[in-house]
């Protein structure tokens, strides 16, 4: 009911300033993508572990995989790393 509101709102006040090059954003806004990696890291002893999960069309399972970033590594680098591995290896 208030997101209905909130779009009659903002309609009504764009249709007087054609002028107005403004985007407006919504909270409720959900984009599915065909195939998204899904991440979850977790702090374990010792390091992080990171577990990637996806949808693989071909076998009609998901996928995962897990990887270990050791304490003494940076964390941030390897999880570029992480992502490129894992997007190279499904196309």
């Amino acid at each position: 009911m208030i997101t209905w509101f909130k779009r009659k709102i903002v309609k009504w006040a764009s249709e007087d300033d054609e002028d107005c090059n403004v985007i407006y954003a919504s909270e409720d806004l959900n984009i599915r993508l065909p195939n998204p990696l899904r991440f979850s890291v977790q702090k374990a002893s010792g390091g992080t572990v990171v577990e990637v999960v996806y949808y693989d069309r071909k076998k009609d399972e998901n996928t995962t995989n897990m990887h270990v970033i050791p304490d003494d590594q940076d964390i941030a680098e390897h999880i570029g790393k992480i992502v490129t591995f894992e997007l190279l290896k499904r196309s």
